[in-house]
């Protein structure tokens, strides 16, 4: 029993989740990502925060709605919640390869179209042409072969071919004669 609890750690190798930051791996690139922000809005400070809001709207508009002002919390926690998701929304796509898990989970054929694009613009931006495209291609590829076509010296590779031939010749007689 002894050498068991000697062999057991006395910290766990498990380190607990940070509250207010989101770490996640980038399901696409697998880059490490880390955002400060907790993906819902339901911290103690924030319900505090909009209620202080609520109470000096209710204040400001006290002559004319008296106590029903502090209603006022629901759309104002509303607003809030919105302007915070979209917020998260756009920083949560990935900044290396362009993907995006909330258009992924609604639309996978529109996020594989935003991944391309992203893409597409990174090499556009780098000036080279985008693997993905016909044209680009063809066009690329018949420039290297014009290329090829005049560096190739045919009495040279003739040379070339003809000295390999050579060298296989004789390696083949070499391992004859040590084989009989």
């Amino acid at each position: 029993m002894n050498i068991l609890m000697a062999t057991i750690p006395k910290k766990s190798i498990w380190r607990p989740a940070q509250k207010g930051v989101w770490q996640f791996f980038c399901p696409q690139c697998r880059t490490p990502r880390r955002l400060p922000y907790a993906p819902r809005p339901d911290h103690l400070i924030r319900v505090f925060q909009v209620s202080l809001s609520a109470a000096l709207f209710t204040l400001f508009t006290w002559q004319w709605f008296k106590w029903r002002g502090v209603v006022s919390f629901v759309p104002i926690w509303t607003a809030y919640e919105l302007f915070y998701r979209l917020y998260i929304r756009s920083k949560v796509a990935c900044d290396q390869c362009g993907f995006d898990p909330y258009l992924y989970l609604t639309d996978v054929p529109k996020a594989k179209r935003e991944i391309q694009k992203f893409w597409r613009n990174k090499f556009k931006e780098k000036g080279i042409p985008y693997p993905g495209d016909e044209n680009n291609a063809v066009q690329s590829d018949s420039e290297f072969i014009k290329e090829d076509r005049n560096e190739i010296d045919p009495q040279s590779s003739e040379k070339f071919h003809a000295s390999s031939f050579d060298r296989e010749s004789e390696s083949s007689r070499s391992r004859e004669a040590h084989f009989s």
